[in-house]
């Protein structure tokens, strides 16, 4: 049986190398396996025959099988039947072995076209930094050059690939519930899943607003995701930060601090012991399910808590302004009004009061044509029906009469608005005092 062209899986398992032949019987397959001569006969629906593979191109790629990365390949065939995918790949001695399709990555490198362009031209870049030149050697080479002469694979997944070719663009993934073992704040929280969900981000603020317990909380979701971490910095104290963090949480063991020849061998030679506790982090299926949903319930919950918070900032916020543009207001204004309030809410009360001003606008003289002046009283006819039943504010409106109407209306709109923001806040309060109390009880 040709292991190129041929996969037999018989009940779940590659059988392939087995057999020697096969054919349909009606409705069952008839087997002979090698070194016999006795045929087995199989029903239909414990055999998958997959044949007439399509050939792999894997130029300028990387082949991992279970995650090892492959050397010496000769030829990759891809057999794809709907949802089952499997691979044949050949070696240089021409040895064929078969993969399920989930054991099988191949990574291609974007340096192709006019990205080697960019590439050359970020490398020429790279040999002017004199870091590393040894000024009395001319053949000597600078640090940063030495590392792009090595580089010849840019795997297309990586941030690099998007710098190298822009019009593939950024990617973004999906992501469940983040984890926030370390704690975190309204932003925090935004930044950990702005970083999780994009291929590239950037998070700053000014010391001391919480970037380590950002980046500390990202780690975790990515090793709960069991992904590797690469932390860097262009300075020791940055990561050394990071690494003293982990190792307070107990989470030292998982952290391998490389960087310069004598960080490597410190680390082979020096192997954190195990966390004690690790025995017990071991969960059933049913526990981690039943987890996953109390975390997720405990951060909707957190997330409803911090929208409410910085609702409840800024409409304390609104509300001093606007208490303050209400007393310069009342001082200004000659003329005294009432403090009643009305139903009508402040938004209601900006629309009228701009379709008051641009009614004074766009009818400040009497037009002759008769289509514009049936429009012109419509809209006053309008105007003045919703004054009198919205704000029991009789009377024609005139050009006189119209700046103590607009002035009352801004009168009324400050009255209204801090009544709803005063409302707004009672409520949020209620409802924190609320949060508040289930989480202490």
């Amino acid at each position: 049986m040709n292991l190129e062209n041929h996969i037999i899986i018989i009940n779940g398992a590659d059988k392939t190398y087995q057999v020697e032949s096969i054919r349909l019987d009606g409705y069952k397959y008839a087997i002979k396996f090698q070194n016999t001569d006795k045929i087995y006969s199989y029903s239909r629906d414990n055999i998958l025959w997959l044949s007439n593979p399509t050939s792999i191109d894997f130029e300028n790629c990387h082949v991992f099988a279970n995650g090892k990365k492959e050397k010496n390949i000769k030829a990759i065939h891809l057999f794809a039947n709907n949802a089952v995918r499997y691979y044949a790949i050949t070696y240089g001695s021409d040895f064929v072995k078969h993969y399920s399709g989930n054991e099988v990555d191949i990574h291609r490198s974007c340096l192709t076209g006019k990205a080697t362009n960019v590439f050359d031209y970020l490398q020429q870049c790279a040999a002017i930094n004199t870091l590393g030149i040894n000024e009395e050697d001319e053949s000597s080479e600078g640090i940063l050059s030495s590392v792009y002469s090595k580089i010849s694979f840019v795997d297309e997944e990586t941030a690099a690939a998007v710098y190298m070719s822009p019009g593939r663009g950024l990617r973004r993934y999906s992501n469940d519930t983040a984890l926030f073992p370390f704690g975190c704040n309204a932003s925090q929280m935004r930044a950990v899943n702005i970083a999780l969900t994009n291929q590239i981000s950037v998070i700053q603020g000014p010391p001391g607003t919480g970037k380590t317990q950002t980046i500390l909380n990202i780690i975790a979701n990515l090793l709960k995701d069991k992904k590797s971490v690469l932390v860097v910095s262009n300075n020791n104290s940055a990561t050394e930060n990071v690494l003293e963090k982990l190792y307070k949480n107990g989470l030292d063991f998982l952290v391998a601090s490389l960087g310069k020849k004598e960080n490597k061998e410190a680390f082979i030679a020096n192997q954190p012991p195990l966390n004690s506790d690790l025995p017990t982090w071991h969960k059933t299926s049913i526990e981690t399910n039943r987890a996953h949903r109390e975390v997720k319930d405990s951060v909707e919950k957190v997330e409803e808590i911090f929208t409410m918070q910085e609702r409840l900032a800024v409409c304390r916020q609104e509300l001093a302004e606007i208490e303050i543009e209400m007393s310069h207001y009342k001082k200004e204004q000659p003329d005294k009004f009432s403090n009643k309030e009305v139903k009508t809410s402040s938004s209601k009360i900006l629309k009228i009061l701009g379709r008051i001003k641009s009614f004074s606008i766009k009818y400040q003289h009497d037009s002759k044509d008769f289509v514009q002046r049936f429009k012109r009283l419509w809209s006053k006819f309008s105007l003045e029906l919703r004054l009198r039943l919205s704000f029991d504010i009789k009377g024609e409106l005139t050009p006189d009469s119209m700046p103590r109407i607009i002035s009352l209306l801004d009168w009324l709109f400050y009255i209204r608005r801090v009544h709803e923001l005063k409302s707004e806040i009672e409520n949020l309060e209620t409802q924190l005092r609320r949060f508040n109390w289930q989480v202490q009880n």
